[in-house]
């Protein structure tokens, strides 16, 4: 049987300016959300606005999905901002949401390849592994400009929580 296609969850300013969407539920799984936005030439102004909504949004989505369970359920999150131009600040941003989202959600993919990351949005990755409240499934980090010492932090911490880790 074919797969449900994504739903629109719902957007905000940057995503409707790239003409994307900023969360979709994955086909029926009302659970599993995704964020996915490749080379769209994304800023750290956008990525951090999105931050914003997306941390409201997941909450949001939690009280809800908890309320018509009655009882809690965990959130997953998969998220690809790969190819764009978010730099250390950006990367900060949605780092600092997704440690924020990290009792209500589960990070299973985080792709953020082919940015501009330096060593600033490296170590607040490499927060995000070492407190997040639940592991992350899969982080990919390669084609940024860290220092070997910013990467090797990264996989250190992603090496300690069982995480899947692809840096420069």
């Amino acid at each position: 049987a074919p797969r449900p296609r994504s739903v629109l969850l719902f957007t905000d300013a940057v995503t409707a300016r790239q003409g994307g969407q900023l969360l979709s539920l994955d086909g029926a799984m009302a659970h599993c959300m995704s964020l996915n936005l490749p080379g769209r030439g994304l800023s750290d102004a956008d990525a951090e606005s999105m931050a914003a909504t997306l941390l409201a949004e997941l909450r949001r989505r939690f009280a809800e999905i908890t309320a018509m369970r009655n009882r809690s359920s965990l959130l997953e999150l998969s998220v690809r901002l790969e190819g764009n131009a978010i730099r250390d600040r950006g990367c900060a941003a949605l780092c600092s949401a997704l440690e924020k989202a990290s009792g209500i959600a589960a990070v299973s993919k985080l792709d953020l390849r082919d940015n501009r990351i330096g060593d600033g949005g490296f170590r607040a990755v490499g927060r995000l592994l070492r407190n997040a409240k639940h592991a992350l499934g899969d982080v990919r980090l390669s084609g940024n400009p860290a220092s070997g010492d910013a990467a090797g932090d990264v996989l250190s911490a992603a090496r300690a929580r069982g995480t899947s880790c692809q840096a420069p």
